[in-house]
């Protein structure tokens, strides 16, 4: 009986072994415990807050080596940006908008899903160019109460 129990053991180890790695248990393991890392900093600002750099726009432009034509040249990036991902967020607002009058939905809910996409990322190079241009490293609550800067001008 011994003889058997050790093979039965053998077997069911060896079968847990292939099974896992079969469907990427190791993998999926890593994955699971770096997604719980990254919610944890999204859903926690006081962790990102506590591990963020603190600098003043002069030290950052120092640290990076960043000129004022840099400065310059970037401001005009990050404002072309802005714009382009901002058409792009009009021109998928349109299909969506399209889409749900002919009874597209699931059309309309990836267009709708992308169009998120590009406003954030409208927002961030708006926001990035507000940074460059009071040339400070402000928080968005500055941005927001300046409403005249929200669109940034690409041909400064």
């Amino acid at each position: 009986m011994s003889k058997i129990g050790n093979w039965l053991s053998a077997q069911g180890k060896a079968t847990t072994e292939k099974t896992k790695k079969y469907v990427g248990y190791e993998a999926t393991k890593k994955f699971t415990a770096e997604t719980k890392e990254i919610a944890s900093t999204v859903l926690s600002p006081k962790k990102a807050i506590e591990n963020a750099r603190h600098e003043t726009f002069k030290q950052a432009t120092d640290r990076l080596k960043v000129t004022e034509d840099d400065l310059k040249a970037n401001y005009k990036n990050f404002a072309l940006l802005c714009f382009i991902s901002l058409g792009f967020a009009l021109f998928l607002l349109a299909i969506a908008i399209t889409s749900v009058m002919q009874a597209e939905f699931f059309k309309s809910f990836a267009c709708l899903s992308i169009t998120s996409f590009c406003l954030a990322n409208a927002f961030k190079f708006s926001f990035r160019a507000f940074q460059i241009k009071h040339q400070k490293l402000c928080g968005v609550k500055s941005w927001l109460q300046r409403k005249k800067d929200w669109l940034p001008n690409p041909f400064i």
